[in-house]
């Protein structure tokens, strides 16, 4: 199976990472509820993926400024 598009992935500027979509939703909900670093220790030993730190810092960051720009864009709409 060849390579995917995966659109969140270029969203968030993921880079040479390629993580797949899975991944990447782990990455992000671990780094949302606990500090990076052990977000990145917890994903390896979970997953056996290194990420540093500092990558599940931006996405973690690009995915919750991701999700509030489509909050605004929701409320805009309803109102």
């Amino acid at each position: 199976m060849g390579p995917g598009f995966f659109p969140l992935a270029e969203a968030l500027d993921l880079g040479p990472e390629h993580c797949s979509p899975w991944l990447l939703e782990r990455a992000v909900r671990l780094g949302a509820e606990v500090p990076f670093a052990t977000a990145a220790d917890l994903l390896r030993v979970m997953t056996g993926t290194h990420l540093s730190a500092s990558t599940i810092r931006r996405l973690t960051i690009a995915s919750g400024r991701a999700m509030r720009q489509l909050e605004l864009e929701f409320v805009a709409a309803v109102e």
